[in-house]
Formats: structure tokens, C-alpha cells, sequence
């Protein structure tokens, strides 16, 4: 039963595409007025390559029309389009057009990479280039040491010839030389009593015994006369002096006694400070600079090593030295020039022209010696 059924399905559907084929294989009617759609090339029966055809320059132009179809299209000039295997060949052609893009956006992204590893050597070279010729920390200090030390030596002002940095710079350019390698034949001489009055310490911590240089009374400021009374000073200068001459004789210094002295200073200065505005300005200069150096003996007679070496640098100096010497022994024993309190100011001015003198006469006589001489030809 299923195979009959089988053979009536298959026969109907022959049947039905029997009956679509025959409108399409019957011939068509010919339309007054058209060309015949029957003719096996174009109207007339007549190929386009023959006599009379669509080819004869004598014969009108007349589109082909096809087979069972009413209508008719003229043939197109570019057979080309007509190839059933032309889409396929358009396929295989953009896609292999596809594909060499692909690889030539490589190749370019590649060139690209390239070059910007170029950039990024380049780059690198330069920041060394540049490290390279940038002066460092050290040089850029080095540089401006030498050019505050020849200004400080030709032309440094009265304020800091006083508070000792330029002896100082001048003195910290000379402790590094050989000095005896480049020894003057006649250096600067400082006779005692200037050396007297020039005042060292140890370090940069402020202390200066030159107030208490020499045993008696203090010269006290106008403004601090009229603050503090005679007792009050006098007990000042003797706590002072006491300390002082412990120090020199013993090394050792009375700590309760240098307490009391401190308050001492201490209520001074806001005495001071309080009656400020009352007094002429030059006035509390001067009072202020007379407590500031008493507290550089306080700050000396904390530190007994600075107390100390500054006794032994009295005790040197007798008979006056001259400038390498002293800077020599200063070297040696660590010292540094303190600030100069009132009355130093002249020695101050002539170890300053006579350090400022030895150190350009002694570079200048260094450089030349450095200097090659040029060779002379074999004989």
C-alpha cells in the first residue's frame, strides 16, 4: 500500500510539471508589429553574423528577443557579464585582494613599530647625551664656591669681613692646599696683637670667648648701662671672669655658676627687648650685639674643648705669625674664625687683606707652574 502510494505521489508530480512545460515549449504567437519571438537568433530567423543579420550595416537595428518570453532585451555590448562563472572569479578576486591588504597593514604596522623603536633609541641617547653634558650637583656647587671665593676675596664688604665668613672661605680654600708645595718666599705677616684680636672657635656652634680676652671690666653698652645698675653688671663680669679663668687654668668649668650667669643674661634681654621702641635703633644694635657675644661665651664655656683650644691659640700666637703658619695651626687644631666683637674690627680688616693677598699670590704662582712648557724639536 505504501509503495502504491509512493507511485501516485511521483505521478501526479510528473503530471503537474508536464503541464507547466507545455505552455513553455508551445510556440509563441507573433505580435503584429514585433519581431518574432520564435526565430532561433532574432527576428526573421536571421544570426546577428550572418548577411542581413544584426551585424548587416543595411539591416535597422533589432534587439533579440528569447525564446517563450513576450518581451525582448537588446544584447548587451560586454559579454563579459554573461559568463555564469564570472561572480565566482569576483569572489576569489576580492577575497585574495582582502587578504594581500591584510599583509600590507602588517607590513605597514610592522615599519611603524620599527621606527618608533628608532624614536625610543634616539630618545634614550639623548637623555644620556644629556646626563652626560649636564653638570652634576657637585659641579654646580664647586662652581659657585669658586665664584663666592674670588668675590669674598677682591670684594667682599665690611659685614663680612667682621662676622669672619670671609676669612673663613679664604681660610677653607688654603687648608686644602699644599701650601708648602707653592711656599711664598715672603708671606703676609700678622704681628700678635692683630692675631690677639681675631677670634677662633671649634665648629659653627656660635662660641666666642673675645668679649672675656683679657682680665678686668666689661665694656658695657650706653644701652644696657642705663638698664642694668652697677650691681647687676658688676656681678655679671665677675661670674664671667671666674668661669673664664677656671677654664684656663683647670679645663673644667662651674655649671651652677654658669647658670646663674645665663639668667643673668636672659632678664638683660628682655629688659631690652621691652624698652626697645624707647631708645635710638643704633643704641639697641649695639646692646643686642653685646648680648649676642655674651652668649657666644656662654656657648664657649658649654663646650670646654672650644674654651680650651682657644687659650692654647693665645698661648701660640705670642711673637706674631705669619699667614701660612696660621693657617696651618688653625687647620690642625680645628679651628675657625668667630664673628669679631667691638674694638676687632681693624684686625679684622688687616688679616683679611693679608689672607686675600697670600691666596691670590699663591694660586697665581701655583697656575703658572702648572702651566706646560712647549716642547722643543730634537736637535
Amino acid at each position: 500500500m505504501f509503495m502504491s502510494r509512493s507511485w501516485t505521489i511521483v505521478a501526479l508530480t510528473a503530471v503537474v510539471f508536464a503541464l507547466g512545460l507545455v505552455p513553455a515549449l508551445a510556440h509563441a504567437q507573433v505580435v503584429p508589429g514585433l519581431p518574432d519571438p520564435n526565430a532561433p537568433y532574432g527576428p526573421g530567423g536571421l544570426s546577428p553574423f550572418q548577411p542581413g543579420g544584426l551585424t548587416d550595416p543595411n539591416r535597422p537595428y533589432a534587439p533579440m528577443s528569447h525564446g517563450g518570453y513576450p518581451y525582448f532585451y537588446p544584447i548587451y555590448p560586454y559579454p563579459y557579464y554573461y559568463n555564469p562563472w564570472s561572480g565566482i572569479a569576483d569572489i576569489v578576486r576580492e577575497q585574495g585582494q582582502f587578504m594581500m591588504n591584510q599583509e600590507m597593514a602588517r607590513i605597514i604596522r610592522e615599519k611603524a613599530y620599527q621606527e618608533f623603536l628608532k624614536s625610543q633609541k634616539q630618545r634614550v641617547e639623548l637623555e644620556r647625551w644629556l646626563k652626560a653634558t649636564e653638570p652634576t650637583y657637585t659641579d654646580i656647587q664647586r662652581k659657585w664656591a669658586a665664584v663666592r671665593l674670588s668675590r669674598l676675596t677682591e670684594f667682599a664688604t665690611p659685614a663680612e669681613i667682621n662676622s669672619g665668613r670671609a676669612l673663613n672661605e679664604i681660610f677653607g680654600d688654603l687648608k686644602k692646599k699644599d701650601l708648602k708645595a707653592g711656599k711664598i718666599e715672603e708671606p703676609p705677616f700678622l704681628s700678635e696683637e692683630v692675631l690677639r684680636r681675631l677670634n677662633v672657635t671649634v665648629g659653627d656652634t656660635g662660641a666666642n670667648l673675645g668679649l672675656l680676652r683679657r682680665s678686668g671690666s666689661i665694656s658695657w653698652p650706653l644701652a644696657l648701662s642705663e638698664i642694668a645698675d652697677e650691681k647687676t653688671r658688676r656681678e655679671i663680669e665677675v661670674l664671667a671672669q671666674d668661669l673664664v679663668d677656671q677654664v684656663r687654668t683647670t679645663g673644667k668649668v662651674d655649671r651652677i655658676k654658669l647658670k646663674d650667669l645665663d639668667v643673668h643674661l636672659q632678664k638683660l634681654r628682655k629688659d631690652l627687648d621691652a624698652k626697645a621702641l624707647k631708645m635710638q635703633f643704633r643704641r639697641y644694635l649695639q646692646a643686642d650685639a653685646f648680648l649676642e657675644n655674651m652668649r657666644g661665651v656662654i656657648y664657649a664655656l658649654e663646650n670646654q674643648e672650644a674654651a680650651v683650644k682657644y687659650f692654647n691659640y693665645l698661648n701660640w700666637i705670642k711673637g706674631g705669625k705669619t699667614v701660612d703658619e696660621l693657617v696651618q695651626y688653625m687647620a690642625k687644631e680645628g679651628l675657625r674664625f668667630s664673628n669679631a666683637t667691638e674694638g676687632d674690627e681693624a684686625a679684622y680688616e688687616a688679616a683679611y687683606a693679608a689672607f686675600a693677598s697670600y691666596d691670590i699670590t699663591f694660586h697665581v704662582k701655583t697656575n703658572s707652574g702648572k702651566q706646560k712648557k712647549t716642547p722643543q724639536p730634537d736637535q
